[in-house]
């Protein structure tokens, strides 16, 4: 929106192209809709709503004239071959979840993929000195470099960058998909269902039982689903695709209440899944979407194909996993 209003006022015909990109294939589908709620908008005029976005029951889709200009696309920053040529590169809020010589690979490939004069732009909490590494200072309030000349090499092989990177990124992965759903408490597991980090409040969701701690995702959550959370996070892994819980007890509620979505990802290249984003979503907090809403969320995705709704998968599984519940509880 920025760029099409500069271009306008400066009276020049202008055209340009947006990359972006996300190591979650998840996420960049998602913003590839290019549908907002209303609430999502309250900072934008309504001069603005108006001239970039039509109104689709009730939600806000951008135009199509402004998401010809973007492309959407899955790229792991480090494994990927990186962008070139670039006249800005936003990367704001990504490297504090990195490791410190991951980041300078990072940095040396984002100064690759911008051309000379080219800008870089951090985010706030990425204070890092540059001067020395082939940029110069545009604001160091905002954190935003030009390139001149070149960086130094990191001492590491393309190659090297691959094998280290990995393990970050996919970490990195799932912190984006929880902060897109930062309304969503949710849980990053691995293999074994031991607990490495927790996103959101999960307060009314996870108890420590009695006796001696547990980091075990199954021995945290309530008795009455434990056994079947287990036999579906083997499963996801094992088949390597998002699984949908329908209608658990809830113990904020004391109904069958809580969906839960287990999201697979993987640290090596190839290798076996071996991590699980766990959410806990309420019922009551989807419900109140309308259908057409649902649908269109449904139906618009990254490569034009139906993206199926986390809800209708719930319900092709359900009678499946009600089954297998209540053979499982105690």
């Amino acid at each position: 929106m920025l760029l099409d209003e500069a271009a306008q006022q400066s009276g020049v015909e202008a055209d340009f192209q947006i990359f972006a990109t996300d190591a979650a294939p998840e996420l960049v589908a998602r913003a590839s809709r290019g549908l907002f709620r209303e609430q999502s908008l309250a900072g934008v005029s309504a001069e603005r709503r108006a001239r970039y976005f039509y109104n689709v029951d009730g939600a806000y889709r951008v135009k199509r004239s402004l998401r010809e200009k973007m492309i959407f696309a899955p790229q792991d920053l480090i494994a990927d071959p990186p962008l070139s040529q670039l006249d800005l590169v936003t990367c704001r809020n990504l490297l504090i979840y990195l490791k410190p010589e991951t980041v300078k690979d990072v940095l040396f490939l984002m100064h690759r993929s911008l051309r000379k004069g080219g800008c870089l732009f951090l985010g706030k909490s990425e204070p890092y000195q540059l001067e020395d590494k082939g940029f110069v200072a545009v604001s160091r309030r905002w954190n935003i470099y030009r390139k001149v000349g070149p960086m130094p090499e990191t001492g590491r092989s393309v190659l090297g960058r691959r094998s280290v990177s990995v393990a970050d990124t996919s970490a990195v992965a799932a912190v984006r998909i929880a902060a897109e759903r930062s309304d969503i408490p949710s849980a990053l597991i691995d293999d074994e269902c031991t607990v490495l980090r927790i996103y959101g409040d999960t307060e009314r969701i996870l108890k420590l039982p009695a006796g001696e701690p547990s980091l075990k995702l199954n021995d945290l959550v309530p008795r009455q689903w434990s056994s079947l959370l287990r036999l579906s996070v083997r499963q996801a892994l094992r088949d390597r695709e998002p699984l949908t819980l329908t209608r658990l007890f809830d113990w904020a509620t004391g109904e069958a209440s809580m969906n839960v979505r287990l999201m697979p990802l993987h640290t090596s290249t190839g290798g076996p899944c071996d991590r699980v984003l766990v959410s806990f979503i309420r019922y009551a907090d989807v419900s109140g979407q309308s259908a057409a809403y649902k649908e269109e969320l449904a139906r618009l995705s990254l490569d034009g194909c139906p993206s199926p709704d986390w809800e209708d998968e719930a319900r092709i599984r359900e009678k499946k996993w009600t089954l297998r519940a209540r053979s499982c509880r105690p």
